[in-house]
């Protein structure tokens, strides 16, 4: 991402008018900016955007997590950020929806093409006659979790029994998706839990980043979000506990390995009938 901090003002970025005006600017107040001293702002009346390209090789199953930190400028602002492959295959998109007051919220999708492409677009659609969009702090990276929105459905992750029924699935719900329009789900009554293994060279001294969205499908729900260095040497595994409602939270940690490892898991264990977790937008990045 060129310029995902509006420190160049609108360099690299483009608005896009749609029906009717749509207004788009890089305003400089450090104040109001969420890192540096600029900002982009923009809001439309008729279904306008703004978009930034990068030049992204793209495989079907890569990962590519996008993010970015959105706020109102008064009151409250609706709209969409999305990430478009575009270019050599048909395009394809994933998006998330946004509502958000004066405080910045970090707003994350990941795009699990299933074609190639060569761009990588970012865009942000406010909505319509519906407040004014900060957007600062945009980011891309490649991410080695396969399907982690699980828009393949229950591709590359297994689930596994405890000692009791542990159930999981994937769903197709848009409305309750985190991004895209499916999401993964599970509860256990004994121990079980879902993991995903990605082929990851890990060395001592290593960081990896490991970042999941979670919500309740109804009331609660607890568990644990454990990142896992397999093979090599003795396996070595962080974990964070979470209790969520029915809003999505971010929930995120830090494998620092020891040791040498060839394989990343990224593992949920739901708490023994302690409510259904929903798991979606599943990202690692490396150092």
């Amino acid at each position: 991402m060129r310029n995902g901090s509006f420190e160049s003002g609108f360099t690299h970025w483009t608005g896009r008018q749609g029906s009717g005006n749509t207004n788009f600017v890089a305003y400089t107040d450090a104040r109001r900016a969420h890192d540096g001293s600029r900002f982009g702002a923009t809001n439309t009346a008729g279904g306008g955007s703004i978009y930034n390209d990068s030049a992204v090789t793209m495989n079907a199953g890569d990962s590519i997590a996008v993010g970015a930190w959105v706020r109102a400028q008064s009151g409250t602002a609706r709209g969409r950020l999305c990430a478009w492959g575009l270019g050599s295959t048909s395009n394809e998109s994933i998006c998330r929806t946004y509502r958000v007051s004066t405080t910045y919220k970090y707003v994350q999708l990941v795009l699990n093409p299933r074609g190639a492409h060569n761009t990588l677009r970012v865009e942000l659609y406010p909505t319509n006659n519906a407040g004014t969009t900060f957007i600062d702090t945009v980011s891309a990276f490649r991410s080695p979790v396969r399907n982690g929105s699980f828009e393949s459905g229950f591709t590359h992750w297994t689930g596994r029994q405890g000692s009791g029924n542990t159930n999981f699935v994937a769903y197709t719900d848009a409305r309750r998706a985190h991004d895209g329009s499916r999401f993964g789900a599970t509860n256990t009554a004994g121990g079980g839990s879902i993991y995903n293994d990605s082929a990851v060279t890990m060395n001592a001294g290593d960081s990896i980043a490991v970042g999941a969205w979670v919500r309740a499908q109804s009331g609660t729900a607890r568990g644990r979000l454990c990142a896992w260095g397999l093979g090599s040497t003795s396996n070595e595994s962080i974990c964070r506990t979470y209790r969520v409602s029915t809003t999505y939270k971010y929930v995120q940690l830090v494998l620092n390995p020891r040791g040498a490892h060839n394989t990343l898991r990224v593992e949920l264990y739901p708490t023994n009938n302690a409510g259904t977790t929903f798991i979606d937008t599943v990202s690692m990045r490396q150092n």
